[in-house]
């Protein structure tokens, strides 16, 4: 069953345009400015220390280096054990 709505249009005028009437009635009272730390979507390049990018949490590491590394890792791992 539908139930229908008893509508009754308004035929209330006004010689206020839109702007007008928010100055008036004061609409923007609750809107609060945006915090200074926003700048919108900004690179992460361009942003304060904040934040890191990618390329500082992952350095390029050499080839010879990564080779090494993973020497030092298997050669620490393995003298654990035989300390233990």
């Amino acid at each position: 069953m539908e139930k229908k709505l008893k509508v009754r249009y308004s035929k209330f005028k006004t010689d206020l345009s839109f702007n007008d009437w928010v100055k008036e009635v004061n609409f923007g009272r609750y809107y609060n400015e945006p915090t200074p730390y926003f700048h919108g979507n900004v690179t992460i390049r361009e942003s304060s220390t904040l934040y890191q990018s990618v390329e500082d949490l992952f350095p390029q590491v050499s080839f010879k280096d990564r080779i090494l590394n993973k020497f030092k890792i298997k050669l620490k791992t393995k003298w654990r054990e035989k300390t233990n």
